[in-house]
């Protein structure tokens, strides 16, 4: 699971359009509010996923998962790297994505 869990290529622009709300003001600024903390939160779960997955296999596995969790629990401030990991992945997505239309041969071997 750790190596498939990722946000849809798109969401990442439905962060961005929150954020720009969020400083709008008034109402927009609220829902702005709502967006960005809804798709930040799905970042950062998809950031741990990341996490996860490079950390696999290794010996030092355990206690740096426990250290990570616990540095965002007592401290906010981890939590943003976690978020940009989730970010940076889902870029990473936008850029592999066939740009234009995909023939028939292409689309066999996905």
């Amino acid at each position: 699971m750790p190596s498939t869990l990722r946000m849809h290529r798109f969401s990442i622009f439905a962060f961005l359009g929150g954020l720009l709300l969020a400083f709008m003001g008034g109402v927009p600024a609220i829902v702005g509010a709502l967006v960005c903390g809804t798709f930040g939160a799905g970042f950062l779960l998809a950031g741990f996923a990341v996490f996860h997955f490079r950390t696999r296999g290794k010996s030092w596995r355990l206690p740096v998962l426990w250290l990570g969790y616990l540095s965002v629990l007592i401290f906010t401030i981890p939590a943003f790297f976690f978020l940009l990991s989730g970010l940076m992945d889902t870029r990473r997505a936008i850029a592999l994505s066939p740009a234009g239309k995909t023939t028939e041969t292409e689309t066999k071997d996905l």
